[in-house]
Parts: structure tokens; C-alpha cells; sequence
């Protein structure tokens, strides 16, 4: 039985049917939740269960469990966060530019599109913006996330941002936090969100080289069928001569 129930908190009436207190003395609402009273619940209130926070508070929120402290709390979900406007757990958008959304938060978070990202008014979901940034640069969705355009040596923090640029073989050097090009490799600035990969030099050299191969492939074979019939035609005139004995 919660806390709220058993014989200190149910009316029991002339009725002889029990009924949950109004308040829990202290000015919280005790309500009857799957058949059991419950004190209203709030974010960061102490709690038992996620049931307890599910009750009361709109959107993904449970019941936390803080090791350190060894206390447990009502709190939004992992993909979630709180607004206090909305009183509500809003989901984060971690299906890009498909997820909807109510707030910026939702969209701009980490763990979503990032601080690239804004939430339409006009769709409901989740977008990239360059509201932030020098509005001459693009800003596009790429690998989870909203990055802006990059050069060779640009500021950067992960190699996506490098990446949607340039191209894979570009990333963002940890020491100086610039977009780099791989030891040996190529990274055309291209259109942006375009990636263009040079294909490997064939030179004449190697062109002809190819050729004359498989000509020596084909004479080789060549070669092979004629050798099969001559032993096929002196395998039919032995024998021949060995019926005419």
C-alpha cells in the first residue's frame, strides 16, 4: 500500500466504502491512481517509483535514483527535458529534422540537432537555422545533427562539422580544433552537402600497360586451344593406325 492509503489515509464514510484523503496535511493533493492514493508529485520531489512521477507530471518522467546522494526524485527521462512553462517532460528531437516539437530546447539540445536547430512555427519540427552564425554561411542536416559550412583550416568542434564540407576524408584536429585534411588524402571544397571524391590518376603508362596484359591473357588462351586440338588430332591418327594393324 503507498503512503497515502491504509488506515491513516482513507476516509472510511457511513458508507462503509474508503476514499483518499483530500490533502496529505501538508497542502498536497492526494489522488486515487490505480487503486491506490497518491500524493501529488512534482519535478525534483522525492518518489519510490516511476508511477508515483508518471501520475502527475506530463511527458517521459521517472523516478531517479541518485547513488551518491541515495535519494531518488521525480525527473524528465534521458531524451527529455523539463519546461516549466509547459509543466511538461517534451521529448528531444533525436529523429532530425522529422522530429516534432513544441520548443527550441527540444531541437537545439546535445543530445539532439544541436545549437544549430530551432523549432518551426509553421511545421512543428525540428530545423536548421544559421540565425546564429554569420547569415552568409549555410547550415545543413548532416549525421544526426545541424553544422555549418566549413573550409580547410575553419574553427571546428567534431568532424562532422569538416565532414559535410569536405568530404570524409576531412576532420577536425583535436589539438587545434581546425578542419584538416588526411595525411595523403584529397578534401575538394565542394557545394555545400555535395561530396565530389577524385577517382584515382590512370595514366597513359598504366593504360597501355593494361592493354598489352590482356592481349598476353587472350594469346595465352589462345595458345592453349591450339595445343588441345593438335593432341586431339594425333590421338585420332594413332589411332587409326593402330586399327588398320
Amino acid at each position: 500500500m503507498s503512503e497515502y492509503s491504509a488506515n491513516n489515509n482513507l476516509n472510511c464514510q457511513l458508507t462503509d466504502a474508503c476514499e483518499c484523503y483530500d490533502t496529505d496535511g501538508n497542502g498536497k493533493d492526494v489522488t486515487l491512481v490505480n487503486g491506490k492514493c497518491m500524493k501529488e508529485k512534482e519535478i525534483g520531489e522525492s518518489c519510490e517509483t516511476h508511477e508515483e512521477c508518471r501520475a502527475f507530471i506530463q511527458g517521459d518522467s521517472i523516478c531517479h535514483t541518485d547513488m551518491d546522494r541515495n535519494t531518488k526524485y521525480c525527473t524528465c527521462g534521458a531524451f527529455s527535458i523539463w519546461d516549466e512553462d509547459l509543466q511538461e517532460c517534451l521529448a528531444l528531437g533525436v529523429n532530425g529534422t522529422d522530429s516534432a516539437c513544441k520548443k527550441d530546447a527540444q531541437c537545439s539540445d546535445d543530445k539532439a540537432l544541436g545549437r544549430l536547430s530551432t523549432c518551426s512555427k509553421e511545421t512543428g519540427r525540428c530545423e536548421c537555422t544559421n540565425a546564429l552564425i554569420d547569415a552568409k554561411k549555410n547550415v545543413m542536416f548532416y549525421k544526426y545533427m545541424c553544422v555549418e559550412e566549413k573550409e580547410l583550416g575553419d574553427d571546428c568542434e567534431i568532424s562532422q562539422e569538416c565532414e559535410a564540407s569536405l568530404g570524409l576524408n576531412a576532420y577536425c584536429d583535436p589539438e587545434s580544433f581546425t578542419c584538416l585534411c588526411k595525411a595523403g588524402a584529397s578534401c575538394p571544397q565542394t557545394a555545400f552537402g555535395r561530396f565530389s571524391y577524385e577517382q584515382p590518376d590512370v595514366s597513359a603508362f598504366t593504360l597501355v600497360s593494361l592493354g598489352f596484359l590482356g592481349i598476353a591473357v587472350m594469346m595465352a588462351g589462345v595458345f592453349c586451344i591450339v595445343n588441345l586440338l593438335r593432341k586431339d588430332e594425333s590421338y585420332s591418327y594413332v589411332r587409326q593406325q593402330n586399327e588398320g594393324v
